[in-house]
């Protein structure tokens, strides 16, 4: 699902009935982002935030080559070089980090190939959430990845109402 954020609300605005189980392919998820352009035009995105199923070398290329902005969680096992060189998992660069602080990492780091800025808190449950972004102008994209909450709300609300998608027997997606 594509959706827009607007004033705390997400608003689905495409959205693909897959035929399998799981997450979506790159393919899939560019395919509703070029619908978005397509309609709307590039410049109508501000940044495309995603969780971190959503992760991978096609897919921060494909921003990359677009030249679309995102804040995506990444896994917390991601591989990263550190100062020496090393390939270590990104998580060994906050082992400081104490629980709900969030750290601002001082260096432009290649996760996926892609050259991004991270930041990291711990939750309330000691689980690493770990933001990546493209965007060099983004002081707080923790703050900016926040907002893809409000998917989730909207998730939430289709699983505990009487009409869901599935029970709804809704239409595929037409191009």
């Amino acid at each position: 699902m594509l959706a827009a954020v607007h004033h705390g609300i997400a608003i689905p605005l495409y959205w693909t009935m897959l035929d399998k189980r799981g997450n979506s392919s790159t393919l899939e998820r560019t395919e509703l982002i070029e619908k978005f352009i397509h309609n709307f035009g590039k410049d109508k995105i501000v940044k495309i935030l995603a969780d971190r199923e959503f992760v991978g070398k096609a897919w921060f290329n494909w921003f990359t080559t677009q030249n679309l902005k995102f804040a995506i969680r990444i896994k917390k096992d991601s591989k990263v070089t550190n100062t020496q060189g090393q390939s270590v998992q990104i998580h060994t660069l906050f082992h400081n980090l104490s629980q709900q602080q969030t750290y601002h990492h001082d260096r432009t780091l290649m996760v996926d190939d892609c050259s991004v800025k991270v930041s990291a808190k711990l939750d309330s449950d000691n689980d690493y959430v770990i933001v990546a972004t493209n965007d060099f102008d983004d002081d707080d994209a923790m703050a900016t990845y926040a907002k893809r909450w409000q998917i989730e709300t909207l998730f939430s609300c289709f699983n505990n109402t009487p009409l869901t998608t599935h029970a709804a027997r809704l239409p595929k997606s037409r191009n």
